[in-house]
């Protein structure tokens, strides 16, 4: 089983101001909202992994994460998520990534 790590969020663009990474303020709201998707993932992920009924879940959840992948890779038009430099939701996503693979 794959386990899952819960974090509180403060907004990923007060954790970015606060650790040195950039983001433009434009692209602060669509950061903040892309960061709560990935959460929303990772909560779905720990869900099924503690679960009793983890091998029956697992395939739909899977097939859900389908969808939402699509949906990231839109996002990944640059070498990062919002551009040239590493942000505090590219080191989400990309944890989160990690932590599904072993699913696969």
């Amino acid at each position: 089983r794959v386990a899952a790590v819960s974090t509180q969020s403060t907004g990923s663009s007060g954790i970015n101001a606060e650790y040195g990474y950039d983001m433009m303020p434009d692209d602060a709201g669509k950061g903040d909202m892309l960061e709560m998707l990935i959460q929303d993932q990772r909560m779905q992920l720990g869900k099924i992994s503690y679960s009793a009924d983890f091998e029956n879940l697992k395939e739909g959840f899977i097939t859900k994460l389908g969808i939402f992948l699509e949906r990231l890779a839109k996002f990944m038009v640059k070498p990062f998520l919002f551009g040239e430099k590493v942000t505090y939701v590219d080191i989400l996503a990309y944890e989160y990534l990690d932590q599904i693979r072993a699913l696969t």
